[in-house]
């Protein structure tokens, strides 16, 4: 399913996912693997006892929103989500540190910690950081993987710290399963239609 490009940054705050938390709708897609926009694209796995959800065109940004089967997305201990942002003249580590700034004056008491990088597209790795003290009183891990033309920021947000820790193992694994691909569109020169997609679209092999 095709997204367009967020314009603007994203907060990761509880109040970014509960964008999603509200009925499935025609311009949802359940049960997806592939997630591509403009100029990017990702093969993912839904971890074990998992849903996925990849909204179409969603406000917030969020093009897949994971949480705990058994549970409705509003009632779940725990949700996780990925956004895309341009990269800029970014690195990514400046960009995970911009972040964070953005981050401290939303939350002046939040509390970083560098967490263990995650394996990502075999010999990358992504950028974590463990969030506390927000806000909304949210537990978070972030990580931060460079997917090509644009940054992948893969989000666990929680509401108790129990949740957290039992939820964290689904993440790690969700992260070492993306995988970004090459998009190429036959006809480049033609416009997306209302819903972001072309006529004829081709995911070519992953980015190594």
């Amino acid at each position: 399913m095709s997204v367009d490009m967020p314009k603007s940054k994203y907060a990761y705050t509880v109040l970014l996912a509960l964008c999603l938390l509200m009925p499935a709708t025609s311009r949802a897609e359940t049960g997806c693997a592939i997630v591509y926009g403009q100029n990017w694209a990702f093969l993912f796995a839904t971890p074990k006892n998992w849903e996925a959800v990849c909204p179409a065109n969603e406000p917030s940004g969020v093009v897949v929103a994971l949480w705990p089967k058994g549970t409705a997305m509003a009632n779940a201990p725990g949700i996780m989500y990925v956004t895309v942002s341009d990269k800029g003249e970014f690195s990514l580590e400046q960009f995970a540190e911009d972040e964070i700034t953005r981050f401290r004056i939303q939350s002046p008491k939040l509390q970083v910690q560098v967490a263990n990088s995650l394996a990502f597209q075999k010999k990358n790795s992504a950028l974590v950081r463990q969030l506390s003290g927000d806000q909304y009183g949210n537990h978070e891990l972030v990580a931060y993987a460079d997917a090509g033309n644009v940054f992948l920021i893969i989000v666990l947000t929680s509401r108790t710290q129990k949740a957290f820790e039992h939820l964290r193992p689904a993440f790690e694994n969700f992260v070492s399963t993306l995988n970004p691909m090459k998009i190429q569109f036959q006809g480049a020169d033609k416009a997306p239609d209302a819903d972001g997609k072309r006529d004829n679209m081709e995911v070519a092999h992953p980015l190594h």
